[in-house]
């Protein structure tokens, strides 16, 4: 069995066709989704990367689960008032440049591991 967390329409729309009365199912919350996997009633869940391993750090009965693979790269974007749209280049131009010169990478691999360790 694969589950999903219900209501989460792009993997809806992905697995649309595919989906069949036992095999792909939605749990309520991701973590439910987990706690089943971690139980023997489902063998593969699907969930965005950083929550997944924050339920699984927090929870010590998910231990010995781990993330296989990325399925798709969901875009995230950010938002500006516009009074302050002139700030909109400049701040595009720096976070193309912090990513060509790692210090993006560096930012966000900081913040991930703090948040990780719940600090």
């Amino acid at each position: 069995k694969i589950l999903y967390q219900s209501g989460r329409k792009n993997l809806e729309q992905m697995l649309r066709g595919l989906k069949t009365k036992n095999v792909i199912r939605t749990a309520g919350t991701d973590k439910k989704a987990f706690t089943l996997l971690a139980r023997g009633r489902a063998d593969i869940v699907i969930s965005e990367s950083f929550l997944g391993e924050t339920i699984i750090s927090a929870q010590p009965s998910l231990a010995n689960i781990r993330e296989v693979g990325r399925l798709n790269e969901t875009p995230i974007y950010a938002y500006i008032h516009k009074k302050h749209r002139a700030l909109g280049t400049d701040i595009a131009s720096t976070l193309e440049a912090m990513k060509e010169d790692g210090s993006f990478k560096k930012i966000t691999s900081s913040v991930r591991s703090r948040l990780l360790a719940g600090q």
